[in-house]
């Protein structure tokens, strides 16, 4: 069932260019409303003889109330589960990833509640990088491992018998991909940017300004979310200095502080604490804010 795609143009004519038997495929048409007719659709599916697999494009058609809220993303999605369940069918629903959420964890980037991603047996996220490269990988699975994955490509393919449908795309898949979801992902986006350095270290860089956005924050903290993020030791590093992030300690036994510049100018004129610093660690330009100044921006944060 797909509300956003045409079955004549687009559906019907990349299910022959796959070589699927379209004697084993029902498209469900009309203005069937799966948040309020899940006793239909599974009259529909039991009148075909059953099915292995059921589509829903989007699945956030399923939600009637607010799919921003987990409590009703969980109500609506519940009917589902049962259908998948009295069926023996997998389900597999389609959504899309919101704007402006690089560098968060896949499973946090799905449009809506994260209840869509939760409520998921399995979370699988598609990107695209540079010269229309793709990648396919697990977010999430509860019931296996997460992460790895295949790279991919869409191209044109002709349909045998149908010279009149031109530009149909097919998947054509590539190599195996090794690693964390979320690592897979950013090099993707990264090269979708234009080029792996430049785009990863645009990510790294909306990293930062989000992680610093309220104030200065401990700088093993913030290292520790960027490695889970999938931002590699040395782009985070170049993005800290191409912001000009100030680096500090809140007192000699202290740990380091990062924070923007904007932030830190409360403090101009405070003396650099270089106690302890190593070239190879921390840079030599550092400014330092005092504890009170750090815990009042820190009050909150677990580390202190």
């Amino acid at each position: 069932m797909s509300k956003e795609d045409d079955l004549a143009d687009t559906i019907v004519p990349r299910l022959r260019a796959a070589g699927a038997d379209l004697d084993q495929v029902r498209l469900v048409k009309g203005c069937f409303d799966p948040a309020e007719g899940m006793a239909e659709l599974e009259a529909l599916i039991l009148a075909a003889g059953g099915a292995a697999l059921l589509v829903l494009d989007p699945i956030v058609t399923v939600c009637r109330g607010d799919s921003h809220k987990a409590t009703e993303v969980r109500r609506a999605l519940q009917p589902v589960v049962d259908l998948a369940s009295r069926l023996r069918c997998c389900v597999l629903g389609i959504s899309h990833f919101a704007k402006a959420t690089q560098g968060r964890d896949p499973g946090e980037r799905v449009i809506g509640s994260q209840a869509f991603s939760a409520v998921a047996r399995a979370v699988l996220v598609a990107s695209r990088g540079q010269d229309d490269r793709r990648i396919l990988t697990r977010a999430d699975c509860n019931l296996g491992p997460s992460g790895a994955g295949w790279g991919f490509t869409v191209e044109p393919t002709p349909v045998p018998g149908y010279p009149e449908l031109q530009g149909v795309i097919a998947v054509r898949w590539g190599e195996r991909l090794a690693g964390d979801a979320a690592s897979i992902l950013a090099e993707c986006e990264a090269q979708c940017e234009g080029g792996t350095d430049q785009g990863a270290s645009r990510v790294a860089e909306t990293f930062l300004r989000e992680e610093l956005a309220d104030g200065p924050l401990g700088a093993a903290g913030i290292k520790q979310r960027a490695e889970e993020a999938g931002i590699a030791a040395a782009t985070l590093r170049r993005a800290r200095e191409r912001l000009g992030v100030t680096v500090g300690k809140s007192a000699m036994a202290g740990g380091w502080i990062w924070g923007l510049p904007k932030v830190a100018a409360a403090t101009e004129g405070a003396q650099p604490n270089t106690e302890g610093a190593h070239p190879n660690t921390e840079d030599a330009h550092q400014n330092s804010w005092t504890p009170s100044e750090v815990r009042e921006h820190l009050r909150d944060e677990e580390e202190w």
